[in-house]
């Protein structure tokens, strides 16, 4: 049954009182919330502030209900000074809680909002010491085959006193329902060439995204836009960037740097180890490589079968076992199983939407009617088959065959 899994969670979270997991923790106020989960700020008795949040998980499938709990036990045992922390997760009454580290700075896309609305640009030194935390962050979770999937500026998050925490690893998408295919995930403008086109993919397409990230902190433009969303496609897949402008002040090695970053050919873009090392980024990465030779140290001995607090018996998961998919973040690399896996996804895609077609009284599910009805601004999540694929079944092959 859909709620097996729920029940027998249920009956062991029993055995440990709601109010003994979250003893010590105030609620300051809620920070916002949607169809997936309410946030709210809370603190602890240390004056420690930490985001809880609160996701329904009554309405899922008991794979999806176990997907949900090995991603989070995952995500807790992610412990890097660059990196959102969680700290606890357990059910209770439906819902799957989640407890995660503050960061009081807010996110990128605020902050380069706030930049442009003053009329100023973010500097040089400032932009690159973003990039260095970024690379090391990214370099532990690479270290423990994680691939992010989902870098942009509003995962990227602030400290108070202005640190890097990256966030986001997908907890929103796997916390959702059985119909998740069917999910909007956010704006594919920092999609890689490859993930484009549906093909294998590993660590190099989050290089892609960086470099659309450290084109932007400098511009405060996208790398890649465009009116319709073939359009931006097929900019993506021709590594057409924006051209940078002499007003945006980039020195010539850095110009090149982000070409780099931006090379189609996934095998020509440099590892986050030459970034690292590379003349441009060295001085920026010096201060903080302390920090993270620690946490990288840490990372060898870490133990990673974390059961879901709250409860006896949850799912035990090591990373050379069952991968873990999380689509639209993070994603442990198996590229075999992440076939099967996405087929799956795509199987359910189109069962919906053939199912939407027969309430319609129409057989076909890819009618120009929904090609006009597409999205720019938010894109389903497009499986194996690649945003190429995505908008052919949506009757836009039209547009890409005159983009081609």
């Amino acid at each position: 049954m859909a709620v097996e899994l729920l029940d027998r969670l249920s009956v062991m979270e029993s055995k440990r009182p709601s109010d003994e997991r979250l003893a010590g923790l105030e609620t300051v106020r809620k920070l916002g919330g949607g169809s997936h989960g309410h946030c709210y700020l809370m603190r602890g008795d240390d004056g420690r502030l930490v985001v809880h949040k609160r996701v329904p998980v009554s309405h899922m499938l008991p794979s999806d209900q176990e997907v949900a709990e090995r991603e989070v036990n995952i995500l807790a045992s992610l412990s890097h000074p660059f990196i959102v922390r969680y700290d606890r997760a357990f059910v209770e009454a439906g819902q799957l809680c989640i407890a995660m580290e503050y960061a009081s700075g807010g996110d990128l896309s605020h902050r380069l909002d706030e930049v442009r609305k003053a009329g100023r640009r973010v500097e040089l030194p400032q932009a690159l010491e973003w990039f260095a935390q970024l690379l090391l962050a990214l370099k532990y979770v690479h270290r423990l085959r994680v691939v992010h999937r989902d870098l942009a500026l509003k995962n990227i998050f602030l400290s108070a006193d202005g640190v890097v925490k990256l966030g986001d690893f997908g907890v929103a998408r796997v916390l959702g329902n059985s119909e998740l295919a069917m999910t909007k995930v956010g704006t594919p403008c920092n999609v890689s060439p490859e993930r484009c086109e549906g093909k294998p993919y590993s660590f190099e397409s989050d290089i892609w995204a960086l470099g659309c990230l450290l084109f932007e902190m400098l511009t405060l433009r996208p790398a890649f836009q465009a009116e319709t969303m073939p359009e931006l496609v097929h900019k993506i897949i021709a590594g057409a960037h924006a051209e940078f402008r002499e007003s945006d002040g980039i020195p010539p090695e850095v110009e090149a740097l982000i070409d780099t970053l931006l090379a189609v050919d996934p095998s020509k873009r440099p590892t986050i180890s030459q970034l690292l090392d590379s003349p441009i980024v060295a001085p920026h990465a010096t201060r903080f490589l302390a920090a993270d030779l620690e946490a990288s140290a840490a990372a060898e001995v870490q133990q990673v079968e974390i059961p879901l607090v709250g409860y006896e018996g949850a799912s035990k998961t090591k990373f050379s076992e069952r991968p873990i998919f999380v689509e639209g973040g993070g994603r442990i690399v198996d590229e075999a199983a992440a076939t099967q896996h996405d087929e799956k996804l795509v199987a359910v895609r189109q069962r919906r939407l053939k199912q939407m077609a027969a309430r319609r009284g129409d057989s076909s599910t890819g009618s120009s009617r929904q090609s006009s009805g597409l999205s720019f601004d938010k894109v389903q999540n497009f499986g194996s088959s690649g945003l190429l694929g995505y908008l052919k079944g949506q009757g836009a092959d039209d547009i890409i065959s005159q983009r081609g």
